[in-house]
C-alpha cells in the first residue's frame, strides 16, 4: 500500500511542474482533480513560460468556474506572501487575466472579438430559452409557408402523417446544429410503389393456404380476396412490415403446416416478400419526406435568426470560425497558448473539436479528421473520469474521451491517478468490490470497452476502524441498507425522512480533520445529502423532512405554481381583474385567504356580491368579523390596484401578506423560508418581464406557476448552510457530503426512448431523426441503431449509480432490494448492517385547524343559526351526482351488438375528436381530411397510449379480437393494431356527423357554436325542482352548444350507446332528458341577463348515425 501512496504522489510531482509536455488525466471520484489544477496553473506562472492572459481553464458549469477562479486566487494570494516568490511577482499578481469558464462563455468570448468572421453582427443575441424559441420559429415557419409547401403536406396526410406531430423533431434537429439530417439514400417514388402493388398477381395466390392467426396473413388474404388500392393497406402494411426479420422462414411463418408442401407455396412466399418489400419503400419515401420537412425548418431557422444564438450554437459558430477563418485561427492560437479542461468525460463533438483546433501545431486543412491532430507540446492539460460520464442525454460520448486520450497518449501523456482523498477506507473498498470485476455484468471491467470505462482500483488514505465502530452502536461508518416496503402504510420519502431524524437526534460521525487528525462528533443537517435518479422526486423528499421540521434545501428546479403563496397571489391577481365573477371570488376567498365553505357560503347568502364587494356601507353590517376584516382588506388593495404600477402593487401584496400567506397559522421557519424564496423569485421574474398592466402580470404568472427554477436561493446563509441537502445524481456529480442516502427503492432501472441517433463519418456527422411510435415510420437500420444506443445506455445507468455511491466521505444509505429490475439493486450487498426508521409517526401538516380558524367556524355557525338557515352547504355537484338527473348505469347495453366499439373509453375517445374538429368551426363544409385525421390521431393518443388493456376494455373498444389477456402483455403491438382499428371506425364516425343533413342545418342556422363548453355555477336548489332551498355549485360540460341567429340555443350531447332505432326515441329519452335538463336549467341561470333560451334538447346517436330530439318531462 505504502508503495502505490508514493507512486502516485511522484506521478502529482511531475505533473504539476512539467509544462512542455501534454497530459490527460484520469483520476476517480475524489482524487483531487482540482487541487491539482490550481497548483499546476500556479506553477505554469511562477515557472514563466507563459503569460496568465494565455491561460484558458475550462469548467463544466459557472459554479465550478467561479470556484476554480477564486481558488487560484487564492493559491497566488499564498505565494505572493512568500519571499522566494518575489520574482514571480508581477505574473501571480495577473492570475485573473486567465481565462476561467465554461465552454460556452469562451465560445461567446471567440465570437464577440470576431463576430463578423463568424458571420454575425456585433449585436448579436444569446437565446437561453431554447425550447420557447425553437416554437417560435416553428409556428412562424407554418404561417409563412404552409401554403407553399401544401403539396407537402398533402403527401404527408396521404400517409396519415401529420405535419404538426413533426415540432418536437423538428427541435431536436434546431438543436444540433452540427448535425446534417438525412434519410435514405434511394430517393423513390410513391407512383413506383403503387405499380409494384398493382404487378402482383392475386389470381394465382390461394389464400387458403395463409394461416389467419396473425394480421399479416390477415392483410395477405384480405389483398388476395378483393384487392384495392394500395392506399387502403398502407397503414396496416407500415405496422406489420418490421416484425418480420431478415431470413426469416416465411413458409414456416405464414402457410399451414399440412399446406406446406403444396404446389402454391412458393407463389405465396413470392408475394409475402413484395409486400416487404413495398413496406421497405414506403417506409424509405415517409421517412424521407418527414425529414424533408424539418430540414426546411432548420433552413428557414438559420436563415432568419442568423444573430440568436442558443448555446448549441455558440459551440458550433466558435468551431466553425476555427475551420474556416485562417485569420481567426492564426489570431486565436496566438492569443491562447495553454488549455486546462476539467471534467472531459462530459465533453460533447462540438467542445472536442474546437478545443483540440486550437491545440493544433498545423495546417488544419490538411486534416481528415479530429484524429490527426497533433497538439503543441504543453498546450493540453485535460482532466477526467470516464466512470463519471453521465451527461449522453446532453450528446457528452464516452466514445468522444476515449478518442481524445488515444490523442494524447500520441502526444503526451496519459496519468492516472487512483487515491480517494474524500472517503474512508471502507468505502473505498466497497465501491471497488462492488463497481468492479462483478459476474453479473453490472459496472466496470478492468479495461475500458467501446461503451463503459475501465475501473483498476481506488485507493484510500483515510482508515476507519470497523471494530471501534461495532463498539460504539451510535456511530455511523460504511454502507448500509434501508428495508422499505408499501405494506408499512406510508411512503418512502416519509420512511426516509424519519431515518433522517433519527440520525440527527441520536448518532455520531467521524470527520477527517487535515491528513491525520479524525474526531468524532454528532451529526448535523448539513452532513446529509438525498439523491434520487430524477428531479421529480426531490420535492416529495422535501416536503417529508419539513413535515418533521428537519432544515433542507433542494438543488435543482422546482415549478413555483407548487408553491402555495404563490399560486395564492396568481388566484388574488385573477380575482382583482375579474371581481364579478363568482367563481373567482369563491376560488380567492377558499385559498388566498384560506376561508372555510361555510364562511363563503353565509357570505354568498346575504347579497350578490358585485353590491358588497368594494361598498363601505354594506361591509360596515356585516357582523362576521373575519368576513370583515377581508373585505375591508379587498376593498382597499382594490384601489392600490389603480393606483399603483403593477409590479410596485405586486410587492405591497407580498409585504401585506394577507391573501397570500396564511395568516390563520403560525409558519416554522422552513415553511416560510420556502414561501419566501418562491415569492422572491416570482417578483423578480415579473420584473425583468416589465408587464404594463395587470392583465400582464396575470399571464405572466400563468406562466410562471409553470415555469421550473433553480430551487437554491437562499436568503437565509445561516439556514443554507446547515441544511440537509436533497438534488438529482446529476446534480451532485462533484460534490460530496458526509452521509449519502441514495432514495427511490421503487425506481426501475428504465432507458428512457431515443429522439436521434448520430454518425460520424471523418469530418462529417450525420443524423437520424426518431419519429414518433404513432407515425408508424421508422429509420435506416433503425434496429441496429437502437440495440448500439441501448448498449451505452446501459452502460451509462451503471456510471450514474457509480457517481451516486462515491458522493460520500464515510457514511452511504441505500434500499436493499432484491428485484434486478430496480435500479439501486445493485448496490444491495456486503452492507455494515441494517438502518431501521425509529420515528416513522407521519406529521400531516395543516390537519388541525388554528385557534383562530376554530373560531371562524364557530362565528359563521352562529350566524346561520340567527339567521336560521338550515344546513348550508355549498357543494360543487356534476348534473349527473343530483338524485332527479341521475342517468342510466352506462355499463348496461341494451343490445349485445359485438361488431361496434363502445364503452366509457369510446365514448371519451368520441368526444374528444368532435371537440377537436368542431372547435371555432361554423362551415363544417370546410373542415379537410387534414384536420379530421390530426383529431382522430390526437384522441387516440391521448386516451389509448396509457391505456391499462384487459379483456373487458378490448372487447368495447376491439369487437371480434382474436386476443386474450395473456396475448396481449406479451404483445407490445397491440396499442399499434388497436389504433388502426380505431382510424378506421372513427373516420366513419365524422364522416357520417359531417355528411348528416340534419347537424348541416344546424350549422348553417348558427350564429356561434361552443364545443365542450364548461359551467360552473353557483346555483338555489328549488331551480332544479329541490324541496329544501340549498345553494350547489353545478360544474360540467356541455358537448356541443350552438346559439342559432336569432339568439336561441341547442344543447346537443354525443352518445355512443348502441340502441335499436324502433325504441330510440325512449330509450334516449329515459335515459338522458334528466341530465339535459339540468344542462338547459344551468345554461339558462348562467346566461340569465342575457335572458337566454334553450330552444331544443337533441341527441346525436353515433350508432344510428342520427340526430334524436329528446321530450322534455314536466321540469321543463
Amino acid at each position: 500500500m505504502e508503495h502505490l501512496i508514493k507512486d502516485e504522489i511522484d506521478k502529482r510531482e511531475k505533473i504539476v511542474k512539467n509544462f512542455n509536455t501534454n497530459y490527460l488525466l484520469e483520476a476517480g471520484a475524489g482524487a483531487g482533480k482540482t487541487t491539482i489544477i490550481v497548483e499546476r496553473v500556479i506553477n505554469h506562472i511562477i515557472d514563466g513560460s507563459v503569460n496568465p492572459r494565455n491561460i484558458v481553464a475550462i469548467t463544466f458549469t459557472k459554479a465550478a468556474s467561479l470556484e476554480l477562479a477564486q481558488r487560484i486566487q487564492r493559491k497566488a494570494s499564498d505565494y505572493l506572501s512568500k519571499e522566494e516568490y518575489f520574482f514571480a511577482k508581477e505574473r501571480l499578481e495577473r492570475v485573473e487575466e486567465i481565462f476561467t469558464g465554461t465552454i460556452h462563455s469562451f465560445c461567446e468570448l471567440l465570437l464577440r472579438e470576431m463576430p463578423f468572421e463568424a458571420g454575425l453582427t456585433p449585436g448579436y443575441e444569446i437565446v437561453e430559452a431554447s425550447e420557447k424559441f425553437y416554437e417560435k420559429i416553428w409556428y412562424e415557419f407554418l404561417r409563412e409557408f404552409e401554403e407553399r409547401y401544401k403539396e407537402d403536406i398533402k403527401n404527408l396526410n396521404r400517409f396519415n402523417i401529420d405535419y404538426r406531430e413533426l415540432k418536437q423533431s423538428a427541435f431536436i434537429a434546431m438543436d444540433n446544429p452540427d448535425i446534417t439530417f438525412v434519410g435514405f439514400k434511394d430517393k423513390l417514388e410513391f407512383k413506383s410503389v403503387e405499380e409494384k402493388f398493382e404487378r402482383i398477381d392475386t389470381n394465382v395466390l390461394d389464400a387458403s393456404l395463409i394461416k389467419t392467426g396473425s394480421n399479416l396473413g390477415k392483410l395477405c388474404i384480405s389483398i388476395i380476396e378483393d384487392k384495392r388500392n394500395l392506399e387502403d393497406y398502407i397503414d396496416i402494411i407500415l405496422i406489420e412490415g418490421p416484425k418480420i426479420s431478415e431470413g426469416e422462414d416465411l413458409a414456416l411463418k405464414f402457410i399451414y403446416k399440412k399446406h406446406l408442401q403444396s404446389d402454391g407455396v412458393e407463389k405465396i412466399v413470392d408475394f409475402i416478400e413484395i409486400l416487404l418489400s413495398i413496406y421497405k419503400d414506403l417506409n424509405a419515401i415517409i421517412y424521407n419526406m418527414c425529414t424533408s420537412f424539418i430540414n426546411r425548418v432548420v433552413d428557414y431557422k438559420d436563415k432568419r435568426y442568423t444573430n440568436s444564438l442558443t448555446f448549441n450554437d455558440l459551440l458550433f459558430r466558435a468551431s466553425n470560425l476555427i475551420k474556416t477563418s485562417s485569420k481567426a485561427r492564426t489570431h486565436f492560437k496566438n492569443k491562447f497558448k495553454c488549455f486546462y479542461i476539467d471534467e472531459a468525460q462530459d465533453t460533447d463533438p462540438m467542445q472536442a473539436e474546437l478545443l483540440l483546433l486550437l491545440s493544433h501545431d498545423g495546417d488544419i486543412e490538411e486534416l481528415n479528421s479530429l484524429e490527426e491532430v497533433k497538439p503543441r507540446d504543453g498546450s493540453l492539460f485535460i482532466v477526467g473520469d470516464p466512470k463519471q460520464s453521465i451527461y449522453r442525454f446532453r450528446r457528452a460520448d464516452i466514445t468522444i474521451y476515449e478518442s481524445v486520450k488515444k490523442t494524447i497518449a500520441s502526444h503526451g501523456e496519459v496519468v492516472y491517478l487512483d487515491i480517494n482523498f474524500r472517503s474512508t477506507n471502507s468505502i473505498c473498498s466497497w465501491v471497488e468490490k462492488n463497481f468492479k470485476d462483478r459476474k453479473d455484468g453490472f459496472a466496470f471491467a478492468k479495461k475500458a470497452t467501446k461503451v463503459q470505462a475501465g475501473f483498476e482500483k481506488i485507493l484510500s488514505l483515510w482508515s476507519d476502524d470497523e471494530k471501534e465502530i461495532d463498539e460504539e452502536k451510535n456511530k455511523l461508518s460504511g454502507v448500509y441498507g434501508y428495508k422499505f416496503s408499501e405494506d408499512m402504510g406510508i411512503k418512502e420519502e416519509e420512511y426516509v425522512a424519519a431515518i433522517v431524524k433519527d440520525i440527527i437526534d441520536t448518532r455520531f460521525i467521524e470527520e477527517k480533520i487535515g491528513r491525520d487528525k479524525i474526531e468524532t462528533r454528532k451529526i448535523e443537517n448539513k452532513d446529509i445529502m438525498i439523491l434520487t435518479k430524477s428531479n421529480e422526486e426531490t420535492g416529495r423528499y422535501l416536503d417529508a423532512l419539513k413535515a418533521k421540521n428537519v432544515p433542507a434545501l433542494l438543488a435543482g428546479e422546482k415549478k413555483l405554481g407548487d408553491t402555495r403563496e404563490v399560486f395564492n397571489l396568481y388566484l388574488l391577481i385573477d380575482f382583482i381583474i375579474y371581481y364579478k365573477d363568482e367563481i373567482k371570488l369563491i376560488a380567492a376567498l377558499r385559498n388566498s385567504f384560506y376561508l372555510e365553505l361555510e364562511t363563503i357560503n353565509y357570505l354568498l347568502k346575504l347579497e350578490r356580491q358585485e353590491k358588497i364587494l368594494f361598498n363601505e356601507e354594506k361591509i360596515k353590517v356585516i357582523k362576521h368579523p373575519h368576513l370583515k376584516e377581508i373585505l375591508v382588506y379587498l376593498s382597499e388593495i382594490f384601489v392600490d390596484s389603480k393606483a399603483l404600477t403593477p409590479i410596485t402593487f405586486i410587492e405591497l401584496l407580498i409585504k401585506n401578506k394577507m391573501g397570500i400567506y396564511d395568516c390563520y397559522r403560525e409558519y416554522t421557519e422552513i415553511e416560510k423560508r420556502d414561501a419566501d424564496t418562491s415569492l422572491v423569485q416570482t417578483l423578480e421574474i415579473l420584473k425583468s418581464k416589465k408587464p404594463i398592466s395587470l392583465y400582464g402580470v396575470k399571464e405572466e404568472l400563468e406562466d410562471i406557476i409553470e415555469k421550473k427554477v433553480n430551487y437554491e436561493l437562499p436568503l437565509d446563509l445561516n439556514f443554507a448552510q446547515n441544511a440537509v441537502r436533497i438534488m438529482n445524481i446529476h446534480k451532485a456529480k462533484g460534490l460530496e457530503s458526509s452521509i449519502v442516502i441514495l432514495a427511490g427503492a421503487d425506481k426501475k432501472r428504465t432507458l428512457g426512448g431515443d429522439s436521434h441517433y448520430v454518425e460520424k463519418i471523418g469530418n462529417k456527422t450525420k443524423g437520424y431523426i426518431v419519429y414518433k411510435k404513432n407515425l408508424l415510420v421508422n429509420c435506416p437500420d433503425e434496429d441496429n441503431k437502437k440495440s448500439r444506443e441501448r448498449e451505452f445506455k446501459e452502460a451509462e445507468l451503471d456510471r450514474l449509480i457509480y457517481v451516486a455511491a462515491t458522493r460520500t466521505k464515510s457514511v452511504l444509505i441505500t434500499p436493499s432490494i432484491i428485484d434486478e429490475k430496480f435500479f439501486l439493486q445493485p448496490l444491495s450487498n456486503d452492507f455494515s448492517s441494517i438502518i431501521d426508521a425509529k420515528n416513522i409517526e407521519i406529521t400531516k401538516q395543516d390537519e388541525a385547524s388554528s385557534f383562530r380558524k376554530l373560531e371562524e367556524i364557530k362565528i359563521t355557525n352562529s350566524l346561520i343559526k340567527r339567521n336560521q338557515i338550515s344546513k348550508p352547504s355549498y357543494l360543487k355537484l356534476r348534473p349527473s351526482s343530483l338524485d332527479e338527473f341521475k342517468t342510466y348505469d352506462r355499463e348496461i347495453e341494451l343490445l349485445e351488438d359485438k361488431h361496434t366499439p363502445r364503452g366509457i373509453v369510446y365514448g371519451v375517445i368520441v368526444h374528444r375528436v368532435f371537440e377537436i374538429i368542431l372547435k371555432n368551426k361554423l362551415d363544417i363544409e370546410a373542415i379537410s381530411q387534414i384536420e379530421i385525421n390530426y383529431a382522430i390521431k390526437t384522441s387516440i393518443k391521448e386516451n389509448i397510449e396509457t391505456l391499462e388493456l384487459d379483456n373487458d376494455t378490448l372487447e368495447g373498444l376491439y369487437p371480434n379480437n382474436t386476443f386474450n389477456l395473456e396475448d396481449i402483455k406479451e404483445r407490445e403491438n397491440i396499442i399499434k393494431d388497436l389504433e388502426i382499428y380505431l382510424v378506421t371506425n372513427l373516420k366513419s364516425v365524422v364522416d357520417s356527423f359531417l355528411n348528416n343533413k340534419d347537424i348541416v342545418e344546424l350549422f348553417s342556422n348558427a350564429k356561434r357554436i361552443f364545443t365542450e363548453f364548461p359551467f360552473t355555477a353557483s346555483m338555489d336548489t328549488s331551480i332544479l325542482n329541490k324541496n329544501q332551498n340549498e345553494k350547489v355549485i353545478v360544474n360540467g360540460f356541455i358537448d356541443l352548444l350552438i346559439q342559432n341567429k336569432d339568439g336561441s340555443f341547442v344543447i346537443i350531447d354525443y352518445k355512443t350507446d348502441i340502441v335499436s332505432n324502433e325504441f330510440c326515441q325512449e330509450t334516449f329519452t329515459s335515459r338522458y332528458i334528466n341530465q339535459l335538463e339540468v344542462y338547459k336549467k344551468v345554461l339558462e341561470e348562467v346566461l340569465k341577463a342575457q335572458e337566454a333560451i334553450v330552444d331544443r334538447l337533441l341527441i346525436y346517436s353515433t350508432c344510428l348515425e342520427r340526430i334524436v330530439s329528446l321530450k322534455e318531462t314536466s321540469l321543463a
